[in-house]
């Protein structure tokens, strides 16, 4: 129990340094988005995990699925510091949030949110008539 106390405030440590990128909101109106991060280099860590969902409300859980890279959260490799998501719908808005795991699945908090918006609708800015 001792050795997964050590962990945990360094996974927690992790998730908010290493994932600074994520904490500045995404505005992106494609049907991919990448994801990067600065590297790990806690001995324990195994991985990340990247979390999603759709819909208005990015509270959690984020419990998405329909990507092609499956549902969440998605497995990603210790040794990755990007990520590209799939398949996502340009109707849709999508939350995203990242954690670090370690040993014994022991995983950091959440990232900070980063949203992916659907297409915007046109504004009609100015209206004339002859």
């Amino acid at each position: 129990m001792k050795i997964i106390q050590l962990y945990i405030p360094r996974l927690m440590k992790l998730a908010l340094i290493s994932l600074f990128i994520l904490s500045v909101p995404i505005q992106s109106y494609g049907r991919d988005v990448s994801f990067s991060w600065t590297a790990n280099s806690e001995p324990s860590l195994i991985g990340y995990k990247l979390y999603y969902k759709e819909g208005s409300s990015s509270a959690p859980p984020y419990n998405g699925t329909g990507l092609v890279e499956g549902s969440a959260p998605i497995l990603i490799d210790g040794d990755a510091t990007t990520y590209k998501v799939t398949g996502l719908s340009a109707e849709k808005t999508y939350h995203f949030v990242l954690t670090a795991y370690g040993d014994n699945d022991v995983e950091s908090d959440y990232s900070a949110i980063a949203t992916v918006f659907s297409n915007p609708s046109p504004t009609i800015i100015k209206i004339s008539t002859q």
